[in-house]
């Protein structure tokens, strides 16, 4: 978890494993530096009350008790001599393989062998922590980089470690491939350009007065939304193509094999083109947010008319309503999971996931203070980012 200084995030990640094994034990502090002990419970969701002897004013444990799967960090400290051999001396981890302890070890948070890679452990949750401090609109993963866009052009690590500045200059969104970071540039004009993945001399593909939207690649192509208009260049430069000319700029972009898709905040709706141009097909219409992802044959994306994040063949037809939102600025698809990013009315920004094929949401992350505007996945971490930062957080 990071203090305010750090951007006032605070969150964990859920495991889809249980968060203990039912009838583990671990060692937990009763008053008077007494030794206790905490069950888990027959769900495996979480602990239940701290057992002590008796006499010792600790609570005592029954069928119907229920308790925070957050436990407290008094529960769990080391800082009692007798609670530490309580917990060696029973299972000290909720898998029971006695690999540290699964509450605040990031090692082994919630069990044995779960990293939090870089994150702290607290109740046996990973935590979400500060990869760059940069404000950032935008993200992408490659090659074990996090790429960003904002009021610079960026990647750190994914495992941490000092950021590079890639182009000091702001900008807006991004794409990367094995080479080049492609990106839409807030110069006078706007531009979009591509710059080495490791630092380099940027290109410049193309100027527009008008300003330059949205950013997306395929193997040979860079595409993007500008004045009212849909375009592409070869990733090597040359000539611009003007696809479609729509009556706004589209909201993001997203590209396969033989289409380009997209999001239109103002008419409202999600449409798609070949990528060497042709006619629009609108695929929906009604009320959607920016956020887009394309992933086996299938969009994801937030619309309110329907009530929140739903998925949509390519070809069109009925979506599917997959999990309640408000405002998602970027969804990532990656079975079995979407994440997605979400703006309540309360202005705190939220992370948060849910199966692919529709169910319970999950809220992972929240940041207080600043907007959460993408976010992108990989087999074990999330990664989001908004105006306080670029984070992490382990699953």
């Amino acid at each position: 978890m990071l203090d305010a200084a750090a951007g006032a995030t605070s969150g964990g990640g859920t495991s889809t494993a249980p968060f203990c094994v039912p009838g583990a034990q671990v060692g937990c502090a009763c008053p008077g530096a007494a030794a206790g002990v905490q069950v888990c419970a027959s769900d495996g969701t979480h602990l239940m009350p701290c057992q002590c002897e008796a006499g010792s004013g600790g609570a005592s444990s029954s069928a119907s008790s229920t308790s925070s799967s957050s436990t407290s960090a008094s529960s769990v400290s080391a800082s009692s001599s007798a609670a530490s051999s309580a917990s060696s001396s029973s299972t000290s981890s909720s898998s029971s393989g006695g690999c540290g302890n699964p509450f605040n070890d990031p090692s082994n948070c919630g069990s044995c062998g779960h990293s939090c890679q870089g994150g702290a452990c607290q109740g046996g949750v990973c935590q979400s922590f500060l990869l760059s401090a940069a404000s950032c609109t935008d993200i992408a993963l490659s090659g074990g980089y996090v790429y960003y866009a904002g009021n610079q052009l960026g990647r750190v690590s994914v495992g941490g470690g000092a950021p590079q500045t890639l182009v000091p200059t702001q900008t807006t969104s991004l794409a990367v491939d094995s080479a080049n970071v492609y990106f839409a540039l807030n110069t006078n004009p706007p531009a979009v350009g591509k710059v080495p993945v490791g630092g380099g001399t940027m290109t410049t593909l193309a100027t527009n007065a008008g300003g330059v939207g949205p950013v997306a690649i395929d193997d040979t192509t860079v595409f993007w939304g500008q004045g009212g208009t849909i375009v592409s260049v070869p990733k090597a430069g040359g000539k611009v193509t003007v696809l479609l000319t729509v009556p706004s700029d589209p909201g993001r972009f997203r590209v396969d094999g033989t289409s380009l898709y997209w999001v239109d905040t103002n008419l409202p709706e999600v449409a798609k083109i070949p990528k060497t141009g042709g006619a629009k097909t609108t695929l929906f219409s009604g009320a959607v947010d920016y956020g887009l992802d394309v992933a086996g044959g299938t969009l994801y994306f937030q619309s309110s008319s329907v009530g929140g994040v739903v998925s949509l063949p390519i070809a069109g037809g009925t979506p599917t309503f997959l999990a309640p939102a408000t405002d998602v600025r970027g969804i990532s698809a990656l079975s079995p999971a979407i994440f997605f990013t979400d703006m309540p009315p309360s202005m705190t920004g939220v992370v948060a996931q849910a199966p692919i094929g529709g169910g319970n949401r999950v809220t992972l992350a929240t940041t207080a203070g600043g907007a959460v505007y993408t976010v992108a996945a990989d087999a074990t971490s999330v990664y989001y980012c908004g105006d306080a930062g670029v984070f992490k957080l382990a699953l």
